[in-house]
């Protein structure tokens, strides 16, 4: 080859391209501080897989870092190993005492007998048992068994427990790797679908994990996710991306930023939106949505879960209904924060929440309390896009009863149930609504589902 390089280059140097450049298969001890361990639990995987004894294998690399130097420590395995030699130097003939197995060499010599009779040879057979290499053995022997009342194999676990164990050998696994002798490696942790085949209380559990881990300056948590009860919007924005489909099939994404949310003494949107999604977790549904209607509470929402019927009762023509997805701001302060959200992620929304006059005069208005939800009205508006708030006027209940004429009939407790009942009723065709309450009904849902 050496002949070859030289032949061309004094001879056919036209011919050849050089290109300046190194690499190296493995980075040197030096430097691997420097490069994170990436931990990566996929979403579809078997555990027939994860648990193989082959050396690439996460078990099989826990197995000889982590489990087995414990095993090999104990004074059983020392006896173990020296009792095994003692059998290896017993069968080579070679023991100390010069004992030999009973029975082995009679059977040995049947074997010689029958050879020399055949070949004529004056010869004798010994068994010869080359050097045995515990280490293996116990690799291709050893696996794990889940004990609860009974001790199970994995196989035979449901999907959940074996994504569960496979993350707690890769986590085992990252902490050896990141092991650098004077420094300590980051591990970046890739987990795809965490929430697929694990129970809805688990799931917090593990959502619980990953924050505690994520808050390690060692480690670093990356998750792709459809549940909505994985994301923290309220502490950590900027740590949400959303990947969606843009223009020409590209891939369009979106990042929040750290200071989205407008925070003062008297009006904190990070600590109301926090205080909402521990009551309503089901908000961040709006972040996979493909256009939200944003409403105050459960009043709205129960009447929204009847949407699909009173489309159909109205007639409404190019109702996107099926393709909306209503979530309960849980008070109307905290709807401009949801907005912005939605507005950084460029998801589409409407906007609905009641008026809250009350019956005060403008002048009391004007002095009512800061917090009034009233003045929330305005807030509002300065962060929502041009037409996607509707004023409700005054508030829902009157939509559903003329509060001039009914007000004996609006119940106060028990609002969400008494206004869904009065809506299944209208559309069971058991309950008329006065005209006026029909007209602003059907404007509503007009807004909310058609652009």
């Amino acid at each position: 080859m050496n002949e070859l390089e030289s032949y061309l280059k004094d001879n056919r140097a036209d011919l050849i391209s050089e290109v300046l450049d190194w690499h190296e298969k493995v980075f040197a001890n030096s430097l691997q501080q420097a490069i994170p361990h990436v931990m990566y639990v996929p979403a579809s995987f078997k555990i027939e897989d994860e648990l193989k004894t082959t050396a690439s294998s996460p078990f099989a690399y826990l197995f000889m870092n982590k489990l087995f130097p414990k095993v090999k420590a104990d004074i059983t395995y020392t006896n173990y190993i020296e009792r095994a030699a003692l059998l290896q130097n017993k069968l080579k003939g070679k023991s100390d005492d010069g004992s030999e197995i009973e029975g082995l060499g009679s059977a040995l010599d049947s074997i010689s007998t029958t050879l020399n009779s055949i070949l004529d040879f004056d010869s004798k057979v010994r068994l010869s048992i080359g050097d045995i290499d515990i280490e293996p053995h116990f690799m291709k022997a050893a696996t794990f068994l889940i004990e609860e009342e009974m001790e199970t194999s994995l196989q035979y676990q449901g999907s959940g427990v074996q994504r569960a164990l496979a993350f707690a050998m890769l986590e085992c696994n990252a902490s050896v790797e990141a092991s650098v002798t004077g420094a300590t490696r980051t591990t970046i942790v890739l987990y795809e679908e965490p929430e697929l085949y694990i129970h809805p209380h688990l799931m917090r559990r593990l959502k619980n994990t990953l924050q505690s881990r994520s808050e390690l300056v060692e480690w670093q948590v990356i998750c792709s996710t459809h549940s909505p009860f994985l994301i923290d919007l309220a502490n950590k924005p900027q740590s949400i991306k959303l990947l969606k489909r843009g223009v020409g099939n590209s891939r369009k994404v979106s990042q929040l930023p750290s200071n989205i949310f407008e925070e003062s003494p008297d009006y904190d949107e990070r600590v109301r939106l926090r205080a909402v999604l521990d009551f309503h977790p089901s908000v961040c549904e709006s972040l996979f949505a493909k256009r939200v209607v944003i409403v105050e509470g459960d009043t709205e929402v129960a009447i929204f879960s009847l949407g699909a019927e009173l489309v159909k009762k109205y007639e409404i023509e190019h109702s996107q209904h099926l393709d909306t997805t209503v979530i309960s701001a849980g008070g109307k302060w905290t709807i401009p924060a949801i907005v912005k959200v939605l507005n950084e992620l460029d998801i589409e929304y409407k906007v609905i929440h009641d008026t809250d006059r009350k019956g005060l005069s403008d002048e009391n208005l004007i002095v009512a309390h800061h917090l009034h939800p009233y003045k929330a009205n305005e807030k509002i508006n300065s962060v929502a896009k041009e037409g996607t708030v509707f004023l409700v006027n005054d508030t829902f209940e009157h939509v559903l009863w003329d509060k001039l004429l009914e007000e004996k009939d609006i119940k106060s407790s028990g609002k969400p149930y008494n206004s869904w009942k009065r809506v299944r009723d209208y559309l069971d065709g058991t309950l008329e609504l006065r005209p006026s309450c029909e007209v602003a009904l059907k404007k509503i849902i007009e807004f909310a589902y058609c652009n």
